[in-house]
């Protein structure tokens, strides 16, 4: 009788753990795709002291987690960052005459609670004291926000082909929305 019990109380723990986890409680969850995330501020790098304007739109596909697309533009002192988009790298083609800063699409972005995380492809213009470097590049960007703050945290990783160029610091917005994180 003693194994019964068991048995049954396993079953019905994960039963109501599966009902629990696959129910339509959507809103601020970090287990479902679809967050968004707008945020436009400056962001004062702690290494440097520099401050650099930034704009950041990403949105999560709400049926894919881990995928969506994005816009990104960072500006400041000897440093251009941008996300891009373009046609595709078919043989016989030309790719950079497509290419545009803004607006790129089924990248990795990952949106969960407070955090976002996304990978994307980017043009960089970067002057001394920075690398110097004017070219595509991948950019890591990783936004962390407590509950109830007001700004949060910016990191921004631009892989050049001779190193990366790192920012990092605390965001003054004029402008946050992520639904995800109340």
């Amino acid at each position: 009788m003693q194994k019964f019990a068991t048995l049954f109380l396993v079953v019905a723990v994960y039963t109501l753990m599966t009902l629990v986890l696959s129910s339509d409680i959507a809103f601020a969850s970090p287990r479902l795709p679809g967050g968004t995330l707008d945020l436009h501020g400056q962001l004062a790098d702690t290494s440097t002291g520099e401050v650099y304007g930034f704009e950041l739109h990403a949105d999560e596909d709400p049926n894919t987690a881990g995928v969506g697309g994005m816009f990104f533009a960072l500006g400041g002192p000897n440093l251009g960052v941008c996300d891009a988009h373009g046609p595709g790298a078919d043989p016989g083609t030309n790719p950079f005459a497509g290419f545009e800063c803004g607006g790129s699409a089924n990248v990795s972005v990952r949106i969960d609670g407070c955090n976002a995380k996304m990978e994307t492809h980017g043009f960089v213009h970067s002057d001394h004291p920075n690398t110097v470097y004017f070219g595509s590049a991948t950019l890591n960007i990783t936004y962390h926000r407590n509950a109830g703050d007001a700004d949060g945290r910016l990191s921004v990783i631009v892989y050049t082909p001779k190193k990366p160029i790192r920012l990092n610091g605390k965001v003054s917005a004029d402008h946050l929305d992520m639904e995800t994180c109340p």
